[in-house]
């Protein structure tokens, strides 16, 4: 969902307008930050704005009167779809000391919880299209902020799955790109492979993560760094994601796992799946594991035809609820 904000512009990247002009913005495609220019005191904040949902950089910035705070109180009239944070890195490089503040888009983003950040006062992140914004904010109220008065928080995604149970590897001796909605997991790392762009929540040993783009950050130490993957594992797109760090393993034969660390409170969690149809024409459905048991990180799901098969998920849509 987005709404529409109003600013009065005094400057588009680094050219001054002749006059101010209003422009209108569409909340789902912008950042907004603190800002300032020289010899231009109307100036209190920054849009920036991406008018391309795959572009990592943002098309144009437009330096605007309104402070961030009026900004997010318009984009939020009726519904939350900016959340405000005091950013203290970006992609673990300082900012001005006591932060700078940003808001972000509240369904475009993924928030974690602070893993070995240099700077102490860091306590989460917030990733929004492959770059890392390490935020003075708990994880926990960025997460009330940014649900604002929903019953639940949301995994929304479509999953796609084929062939068999497939283990492979990908290494830093001779890396390969990443798959975008593949699930990976960090076997090894000597401490130089950096994936947190690619949508790890942190290097650690162990670490699973769904790749939200090709190219880490660092593959490391060529041979001491390694990804693990299955290929029979379902591949995902997400459509939205305020639950926090989710990822799919491949289980047995049409039986699958849908993984978080706790996330899934047993008594307040739901999965929604649909009918849907393979390429043949014929009804399946996708439904709850009958054999594994149901807990905070864990959700099987098995698909069927008559039988218990794989190749049966294509873009098929699956939403996960935890209510709060």
């Amino acid at each position: 969902m987005a709404n529409l904000i109003q600013a009065s512009v005094y400057q588009i990247d680094g050219a001054p307008l002749p006059e101010a002009i209003t422009l209108d913005f569409q909340t789902s495609n912008l950042v907004i930050r603190e800002a300032s220019i020289v010899g231009t005191s109307a100036v209190n904040s920054a849009i920036l704005y991406y008018n391309l949902p795959n572009n990592q950089l943002s098309v144009q910035t437009f330096y605007v009167g309104e402070s961030i705070a009026e900004l997010v109180a318009a984009a939020n009239v009726g519904s939350t779809t900016q959340l405000q944070a005091t950013v203290l890195e970006i992609n673990k490089d300082p900012q001005v000391p006591g932060g700078v503040q940003y808001s972000f888009p509240a369904n475009e983003i993924v928030i974690g919880e602070n893993i070995d950040y240099a700077l102490p006062d860091v306590k989460s992140y917030i990733q929004f299209k492959g770059i890392r914004y390490s935020v003075f904010e708990v994880q926990a109220d960025l997460l009330v902020s940014g649900n604002g008065a929903s019953a639940y928080k949301v995994y929304t995604a479509l999953l796609t799955q084929s062939g068999g149970d497939g283990p492979l590897g990908n290494c830093s001796d001779d890396p390969q790109p990443l798959v975008i909605g593949v699930t990976y997991q960090i076997s090894s790392n000597d401490g130089t492979g950096d994936f947190t762009n690619v949508g790890a929540p942190n290097n650690n040993i162990g670490t699973y993560f769904v790749a939200t783009g090709t190219t880490p950050n660092n593959w490391g130490t060529p041979g001491d760094v390694c990804l693990d993957y299955n290929t029979g594992a379902p591949v995902v797109t997400v459509l939205e994601n305020t639950i926090g760090n989710v990822w799919f393993t491949y289980n047995d034969f049409g039986k699958y796992l849908i993984n978080s660390s706790n996330l899934f409170s047993l008594s307040k969690t739901m999965i929604i799946t649909s009918q849907f149809y393979n390429s043949n024409g014929a009804a399946n459905i996708s439904f709850m594991n009958d054999v594994i048991e149901n807990t905070d990180s864990l959700l099987p799901i098995r698909t069927w035809d008559g039988t218990t098969n794989d190749d049966l998920l294509y873009n098929t849509p699956i939403e996960i609820r935890v209510y709060n």
